[in-house]
């Protein structure tokens, strides 16, 4: 069983003859799982053990400002001080067991496993398995567990009711943190890589004798291919480190540059608005333009780039989804609506993600477009010549959907 501390201004109770700890303040009617307050016993902890209960605690204390038990590391003073409570609740639980007092057991089990949950640091992991093993023993009488105890730990089957469980969970979620700043700093990283090699595609010329935007000249794809070797054997020559592991990293943050890229590259276009500086890298492709035309619908229309990046027009394509449910519009309306809202390249290969995501709108939007009776008032010429492709449109979707269905 875990138990989690109530919120300020609430009080402890057990409902009826039940043994699981609710919470409400003075003033309610209900519980915080939203049950009828009626013959309760106050408790004498201040954990709520109730699941539902525990899970409003948790919405509580978000937005109260409050968290659960103060957690303790395991080394400091106040850390050791809760592990003998620890001890000392275990030793008296035995004694409850002897006397085959569920009911006690069942009260100070809630606390000491709410005691055990707030160790936190180094080595408290171990720590905290050693203690709910020995909480688990002290039900037990003489091989006999005593069922009252054994049934409120496991009760509902919830991940916590096994042994470990909540550990990990919070270990992982410390873990996955860990990786979300260091999935930012590769973004940050990834970003400031794309500004370089942009800065090598605007000093290197294309057959059109301007900037090379999109890397399409042979110097402008070695420049880049030079520089990601350079990287590898710089990274290989820092210590040791697995080949296949460097080639793996060097790969994927070479994708996250590109991906950063398409959002790079537009940044670029709309700057030549404001500055006339970088707009004059574009004279040859602006010269003679009508009064008024601004440089960067002008450069992204010659490179045929767009204006915005791929998180802007997710971001716009997601907001339209939104407001278009919102209206009650059917899921084919709002494929057809957004079918248009689809990223350009912008100098690096859409990844297979987006790429399925903007085949099967389209695909969508043009059937949902597609009239009957126009194939019925054709005429067998055009009927014929509609067959035979329509015959290679549905092989491509069979396959499509072999490959995706489950």
């Amino acid at each position: 069983m875990s138990a989690i501390t109530a919120p300020k201004g609430y009080f402890t109770f057990y409902m009826g003859r039940g043994k699981v700890a609710h919470g409400a303040q003075d003033s309610d009617t209900l519980t915080l799982c939203k049950k009828p307050i009626k013959a309760i016993t106050l408790a004498h902890s201040p954990y709520v053990s109730c699941a539902a209960c525990r899970r409003a605690v948790v919405v509580l204390n978000k937005t109260q400002g409050e968290s659960d038990m103060e957690k303790q590391d395991v080394s400091t003073e106040q850390g050791v001080a809760i592990v003998e409570q620890v001890d000392a609740n275990i030793e008296r639980i035995k004694s409850l067991a002897e006397a085959e007092n569920a009911e006690g057991m069942d009260e100070l089990n809630a606390e000491t496993e709410a005691l055990i949950s707030s160790l936190s640091g180094t080595g408290s992991i171990k720590v905290k398995k050693e203690k709910r093993d020995a909480l688990s023993a002290a039900a037990t009488v003489k091989g006999k567990d005593v069922e009252r105890v054994v049934a409120a730990q496991v009760v509902g089957k919830e991940y916590t009711a096994y042994e470990g469980v909540s550990e990990l969970v919070t270990l992982g979620a410390e873990k996955f943190a860990e990786g979300v700043g260091a999935h930012i700093k590769t973004s940050h990283l990834a970003e400031d890589i794309a500004k370089v090699v942009l800065d090598m595609r605007l000093r290197l010329p294309n057959k059109d004798d301007v900037p090379d935007l999109k890397s399409d000249s042979d110097q402008a794809k070695k420049s880049a291919s030079d520089m990601y070797a350079a990287a590898g054997k710089l990274y290989m020559a820092s210590g040791s480190v697995d080949e296949f592991e460097a080639k793996e990293a060097i790969e994927k943050l070479i994708r996250a540059t590109q991906n950063q890229m398409r959002e790079v590259l537009p940044a670029y276009l709309r700057s030549l608005d404001t500055d006339a500086e970088e707009a004059a890298r574009f004279t040859k492709l602006t010269k003679g333009a009508p009064e008024g035309a601004k440089v960067s619908e002008l450069v992204a229309k010659h490179y045929d780039l767009p204006l915005k990046g791929v998180r802007e027009l997710k971001r716009e394509k997601y907001q339209l989804e939104k407001r278009l449910k919102d209206e009650g519009k059917s899921p084919e309306a709002i494929a057809a609506a957004v079918s248009d809202i689809e990223p350009k390249s912008g100098g690096a290969e859409a990844t297979p993600d987006e790429r399925v995501t903007a085949t099967v709108a389209k695909l969508l939007a043009d059937v949902k477009k597609a009239k009957p009776q126009d194939f019925e008032e054709a005429s067998e010429e055009a009927k014929k010549a509609a067959k035979d492709k329509l015959d290679e449109v549905a092989k491509a979707v069979k396959a499509m959907y072999a490959a995706v269905a489950l």
